[in-house]
């Protein structure tokens, strides 16, 4: 497994993604909140959910075809 930015402290690592994904789920609530107003519910719904399923397959396909990967 490839070491990113290695001179940095793990602490250091959790504690950036904690405030990452803190400042990723507020965009993400604001965002949908915004569009409730012009669109249906179910729609903005709809399309946040499938946006971060799209997203989750993108970074997280070096490892779904690690798992999938069968060798001969």
């Amino acid at each position: 497994m490839i070491k990113r930015f290695p001179s940095v402290s793990s602490n250091i690592k959790g504690i950036i993604l904690i405030l990452l994904t803190l400042l990723l789920f507020s965009a993400m609530d604001a965002v949908a909140k915004s569009l409730v107003q012009n669109y249906p519910p179910i729609q903005v719904i709809w399309a946040r959910y499938a946006s971060q399923t799209v997203v989750s397959f993108i970074l997280l396909s070096p490892v779904l075809l690690s798992l999938i990967h069968i060798s001969e």
